[in-house]
């Protein structure tokens, strides 16, 4: 008999693969959805915002039912502070997206100041729950 590949074969594990991949997905399509039309630049921020949706879903759901399969560890992009790591990032995307927008758009530099320190910050949030990840998880 073959030795099986994954180690938690349980539909917790499986449905957070398939949201991740979804979620990753939604990323690149916005990253390739980037450009210089206000209409590109709202479809990349929307791609952006559905990934942090996704993100944030399989977080707060299936992600921490994991841990508790027969106290196996957990690979790190399975982790819940990795999850929202990500989701942090796709708003931080979103966010500079916008500010490019917006800077098509003549919009006044005090607006785009306040949104490319939106964006910082949600990438010094996406750094904290790194931080916080289990040391065996960061490790792998």
């Amino acid at each position: 008999a073959e030795k099986p590949i994954v180690k938690h074969p349980s539909v917790y594990w499986e449905g957070v693969s398939v949201l991740v991949a979804y979620g990753v997905a939604l990323m690149n399509l916005g990253a390739k959805r980037a450009g210089p039309s206000e209409a590109q630049a709202n479809e990349a921020i929307d791609y952006y915002c559905r990934a942090a949706g996704v993100f944030r879903l399989a977080a707060a759901t299936w992600a921490p039912r994991i841990p508790a399969l027969k106290g196996l560890p957990v690979c790190p992009e399975m982790n819940s502070e990795m999850l929202q790591a990500l989701a942090e990032q796709a708003l931080g995307q979103a966010q500079l997206q916008a500010v490019c927008k917006g800077e098509r758009k003549g919009i006044s530099p005090t607006t785009l100041l306040r949104l490319r320190l939106g964006a910082g910050e949600r990438v010094a949030a996406a750094a904290a729950h790194l931080a916080r990840l289990p040391k065996a998880v960061a490790e792998e």
